[in-house]
């Protein structure tokens, strides 16, 4: 391996995994908010790069996500993880690995047409899951936390079938979590670390937009 191939993969997500327990340490949560900043960034950085082996990553992370999210009352991502998050990421296991290029996974974009469609059925997803949500005793920011759990699945599915546009809702998730934790900060002693936690996914979603047109341009014209 290269040098620039050691520290792209090896050197990175070891600083990026020290740097996340360090800040959990600073909030006194380094177990559960530190492994799961951890966890999350790794498998970002990763998905990024367009390899696949960053999906092992984010399905630990969605385990400590569906707990976090548990204990403070937010039930939809309990059931999306269980039913649609962990399913889809290990379909994206197996998709990427089939459609990979020098080790790097084969990205496209949806069409026009396909992009509304996708556009309609997130909002309406979102108002049905949020009404249904509403009828659970002790639920909180019912239609928020279902908005923000309909793009995430959308954009994990997405990203398992190689579409760009994953990263476009994922920007979407962030700014509804940022919104649901900000509403939580003085309710849950994990608020301010899922703040954090979301800030950054939401600059690594940027990256991860800017570098996957980029793969996109250079492999254009493969399937």
């Amino acid at each position: 391996m290269k040098k620039k191939e050691i520290f792209k993969i090896i050197i990175i997500p070891i600083i990026i995994g020290l740097s996340s327990i360090g800040i959990g340490a600073i909030f006194n949560d380094w177990l559960i908010g530190g492994c799961s900043l951890a966890l999350a960034f790794i498998g970002a950085y990763f998905m990024i790069l367009g390899k696949w082996y960053g999906y092992i990553f984010e399905i630990v992370y969605a385990i400590l996500y569906t707990y976090i999210k548990f204990i403070n009352g937010l039930y939809a991502p309990v059931f999306f993880s269980l039913c649609v998050f962990i399913p889809f990421e290990i379909y994206g296991i197996i998709g990427w690995k089939k459609k990979e290029k020098n080790k790097t996974v084969i990205t496209r974009s949806l069409s026009i047409k396909n992009f509304i469609i996708l556009t309609v059925s997130v909002i309406a997803g979102s108002f049905l899951v949020g009404y249904l949500l509403s009828l659970i005793p002790y639920q909180n920011l019912s239609y928020l936390d279902s908005a923000s759990q309909i793009a995430n699945s959308a954009a994990i599915l997405l990203c398992a079938m190689r579409y760009r546009e994953a990263w476009f809702l994922w920007l979407c998730f962030n700014c509804l979590d940022l919104a649901i934790w900000s509403m939580n900060i003085n309710n849950s002693a994990n608020a301010i670390m899922m703040l954090i936690i979301t800030m950054m996914y939401f600059i690594s979603n940027i990256f991860g937009l800017m570098n996957w047109i980029k793969l996109e341009n250079k492999n254009k014209g493969i399937p």
